[in-house]
């Protein structure tokens, strides 16, 4: 009952995140659509293959797969940002822009977790 809500917010949290991360980007204009579409298939690729890898009991270390969703962000988010995110200016960010924008967002999506790692290490 509880896993749908928990996939909502993700694609909504994960969306919201990109979005911030146009701001950041010097202005950059995205969607709200386009922050949710790109979402939904990030969400749903990253559960593919989760599914598959525990469905066949395969193990991968975490650095592992820290680089590969790493990379899969970066790549799927430069191709799909190319054309629908722009600058101030209206222009296209292009795959740099895109690949800018979605550096950003990994690198937030870092700083959020290493928060709360520190947080719990120090509430402990």
């Amino acid at each position: 009952m509880l896993g749908p809500i928990i996939l909502v917010l993700m694609i909504m949290g994960y969306a919201g995140l990109i979005k911030l991360c146009a701001r950041l980007l010097k202005g950059s204009i995205v969607s709200w659509k386009d922050c949710f579409i790109f979402s939904a298939i990030f969400v749903a690729i990253s559960m593919a293959f989760r599914i598959y890898f525990m469905s066949n009991n395969v193990t991968i270390p975490i650095a592992v797969t820290l680089v590969n969703g790493f990379v899969l962000q970066l790549g799927l988010g430069a191709w799909f940002f190319r054309n629908r995110a722009t600058d101030n200016t209206g222009n296209a960010l292009g795959w740099r822009g895109g690949m800018k924008l979605m550096t950003i967002g990994s690198t937030v999506i870092v700083l959020l977790g290493f928060l709360y790692f520190a947080k719990n290490a120090i509430g402990r």
